[in-house]
């Protein structure tokens, strides 16, 4: 039972953070931090000793108990909104609204993983961590590779490729009028990839030197670490954010509003079946 949970927790987290993919480069941003951090992924990038198997195993079924208790019900409750908000009108208000309870539910998985798992990862061993330190780095220049060495261009004509898809799946076809629209925002948006990729080395960095301090307080300094998601982001980097979110907004906002009949329908269908699978298992939760 709990290993399909785990499973489950984990297409959560998709129709969570696919549900964001709508930002652009964000999505991205979310999950390069979370696979390494999350539970399933964690054995991937260390070879976790005998004797913290325990421990792992403790932690895991804490987040996934934690989870089905506590915010699968938010999740629908946030599902049923939009739902509501797309039989009548869709406002810039409102969508901002999404964004913030969207970052909400990341952020408290960020800090609900970070009291879990903070514990593990302080007490690896010189062997562990160096293991750790160099997947890590490897990661970083797979993501280097795939996303910014390509160049803006071929960066941005993937993501609106992906927005593309996601709606097309959405909601059964679009409109010529509404690929435009799709179109118009991949021109309007900035390009992330850069200036994630120097967060995640900036990340990656600290936490090599927090291994490498000799300081009793290494679990809160980590901890630290994934509570303040947006710590190593530039200026830069916030400020291209939040003209893509305004960007963004504007984009839903035109876009729901010119769904036809068909098209609200199929959207709807696919938000009731999401949000009547999280109420159910919610409703199973110890």
């Amino acid at each position: 039972m709990k290993f399909q949970y785990r499973s489950l927790l984990k297409t959560s987290l998709t129709v969570l953070v696919v549900s964001y993919l709508i930002t652009g480069c964000s999505t991205r941003f979310v999950y390069n931090q979370l696979d390494w951090l999350a539970p399933w992924y964690l054995d991937d990038y260390v070879t976790i000793e005998h004797y913290q198997q325990d421990l792992l195993t403790s932690s895991l079924d804490s987040v996934l108990d934690w989870h089905r208790a506590t915010q699968l019900s938010r999740y629908g409750d946030f599902l049923k909104v939009i739902s509501s908000d797309v039989q009548g009108s869709v406002s810039e208000e409102k969508v901002a609204k999404y964004f913030l309870q969207l970052d909400g539910f990341i952020e408290t998985l960020f800090i609900e993983f970070a009291n879990e798992f903070t514990p593990l990862i302080a007490q690896m061993n010189p062997r562990q961590q160096a293991e750790l330190i160099e997947n890590l780095a490897i990661k970083n220049q797979k993501y280097y590779e795939k996303y910014v060495l390509i160049g803006e261009a071929e960066s941005k004509a993937s993501s609106k490729k992906r927005v593309k898809k996601f709606l097309d799946d959405w909601l059964d076809e679009l409109s010529a009028s509404q690929v435009q629209m799709i179109n118009q925002w991949s021109t309007q948006t900035h390009w992330l990839s850069p200036g994630f990729y120097q967060s995640r080395q900036a990340w990656q960095t600290r936490l090599h030197s927090i291994f490498n301090a000799q300081n009793a307080n290494k679990p809160e300094m980590i901890k630290s670490m994934f509570k303040n998601r947006r710590e190593f982001w530039s200026v830069d980097l916030r400020q291209k954010f939040r003209h893509n979110q305004q960007v963004t907004t504007v984009f839903i906002v035109n876009f729901f509003n010119s769904l036809d009949a068909n098209q609200k329908q199929s959207l709807l269908k696919k938000l009731e079946k999401y949000e009547a699978d999280f109420r159910l298992l919610a409703s199973q939760s110890n």
